[in-house]
């Protein structure tokens, strides 16, 4: 019988959780403090940009605030909050930093109005007509510095603290889940998926989070001291066969395996292909679920007015509503009574999260799943780019110019070029007849049914609902698209 480190684990979560709970409260608080830029002087369009880019940055910092809340629910018990945590602080700051992309965005608006200033400047010789520094700009421009400085010194080190903490908690509650799950079985889970998938992504997000330079030894002596304070080390190696030396050099194998993360001269001395494929194997289970939760984040942007994807093409897109009707097209009516080609973009988006999340979450709940869900992941790439022209159709009917308010009952029409729409429509059909296609596929892959037959049974229920109510939406959507047409 395995031993039991009730009271280490319980001390650990303790611990962890208040470690947590404190540093969110700190970087609230930062938030909280630092939500003082504004702008409301001028009319030319250099100040509209200004005060556009001012409020992205309240925007992105807002967004960082709601997801620090989302920790109360992981308090609470919801199973999901941390990994929600990690996804959303992954893509929005340390791949990509949303928040010092808008920063950057609003400086050089800035800089822009300086540069038309000293333009203009130049070609007036009358000293009355010159304009004269702006002095609000320039106390925005101190106060931006003030904000990048906080950012940088006060907000990011304590959320890279806070996503440690994060990380170890998720890590420690599916790790006990399966420990929990496998106790008293003779299996030896030494290549387990769902183990070795946690473990690669605890150690995965780690190095991500600290981008302070460190060798893979110097890693995986901190890793592995975090996992022995947890208290499941012994329980861990029991169960997967592994001795205390084996489990260190097989923590630091996955270190050296992750790509483009650590510069460092060690290798194996022998790999064998089986572990090689198993950790492909486990990279793309990663890779799949982050590609799906951004899915999810952007159609729910797409759905809050915020679109985060666009198509570069279309981004410069103006003068609409004076266009010839053949070079633009209808994309909403504030009276329409009937549907337009937003409604029927809103209506397909939807059905999209429907059956994203539930991919997300069945492989969430049982990695092996994914390989009757090949099928339906191999075409999330073409989903993304409808999200992408949904989003950049959005980001147009913003634009005045491509909008016209009627003077008789004061209808707001907005309008997108016609190459648009037609892209719109056509990659709508395509991604329901393929999501079809994909059902089809799925279907014949749980025929083959290399999983236990129980497993098969249940998931191939699943898919026929989620299937039918494909079909159903499919209906829907090509009736809607009719009617936008006709």
């Amino acid at each position: 019988m395995l031993k039991n480190n009730y009271k280490e684990r319980s001390a650990y979560i303790r611990l962890k959780t208040q470690s947590a709970n404190d540093i969110k409260y700190k970087l609230q608080k930062h938030i909280y403090e630092m939500d003082g830029l504004s702008y409301a002087n001028g009319s030319r369009k250099g100040d509209f940009e200004i005060r556009d880019g001012v409020e992205k940055i309240s925007e992105e910092i807002n967004r960082f605030y709601e997801y620090l809340r989302l920790f109360d629910s992981a308090k609470d018990g919801d199973a999901h909050a941390l990994e929600d945590i990690l996804v959303f602080f992954q893509n929005n700051f340390i791949d990509s930093c949303t928040v010092t992309a808008a920063l950057r965005d609003l400086n050089s608006a800035i800089i822009e109005q300086t540069r038309l200033d000293k333009q203009h400047n130049k070609f007036i010789n009358d000293s009355r007509l010159k304009r004269t520094k702006n002095i609000y700009l320039a106390e925005l421009q101190n106060q931006i510095d003030q904000f990048d400085s906080r950012f940088q010194n006060n907000i990011a080190p304590a959320l890279r603290e806070f996503l440690n903490d994060i990380n170890s908690l998720h890590f420690f509650n599916i790790i006990e889940k399966c420990l929990n799950t496998k106790t008293g079985s003779n299996n030896n889970l030494k290549h387990s998926t769902i183990i070795e998938s946690e473990l690669y992504t605890f150690i995965w997000i780690y190095v991500k989070i600290n981008t302070k330079a460190s060798t893979p030894t110097e890693i995986t002596d901190l890793l592995a001291g975090e996992i022995t304070r947890m208290g499941i080390d012994n329980q861990v190696l029991a169960i997967t066969g592994m001795t205390s030396n084996e489990f260190r050099e097989h923590i630091k194998d996955i270190i050296i395996e992750i790509p483009d993360t650590i510069a460092t001269n060690e290798n194996r001395l022998f790999k064998s292909q089986s572990a090689i494929l198993q950790k492909e194997n486990n990279k793309n289970h990663i890779n799949t679920r982050i590609h799906l939760q951004t899915l999810i984040n952007s159609i729910y942007n797409l759905n809050t007015g915020s679109p985060s994807q666009f198509i570069e093409e279309y981004s410069d897109c103006s003068g609409l509503a004076k266009a010839k009707k053949k070079d633009r097209s209808l994309f909403h009516a504030s009276s329409a009574f009937g549907v337009t080609l937003k409604t029927v973009c809103d209506y397909h988006s939807n059905s999209l999260m429907f059956i994203i999340s539930w991919i997300l979450t069945e492989i969430k709940t049982n990695p092996d799943i994914s390989s009757y869900m090949q099928p339906l992941i191999k075409i999330l790439d073409e989903i993304e780019y409808f999200i992408g022209l949904f989003g950049t159709a959005l980001l147009v009917t913003t634009e005045k110019s491509n909008v016209i308010i009627t003077v008789l009952n004061n209808e707001t029409k907005a309008y997108i070029p016609s190459s648009l729409a037609h892209l719109l429509v056509e990659t709508i059909h395509s991604n329901c007849k393929n999501l079809d296609q994909a059902f089809s596929e799925s279907n014949i892959e749980c025929d083959l049914q290399t999983l236990p037959d129980r497993i098969t049974r249940v998931f191939s229920k699943k898919l026929e609902i989620i299937r039918e109510a494909h079909h159903d939406a499919t209906k829907r959507i090509k009736k809607y698209i009719n009617d936008v047409e006709s």
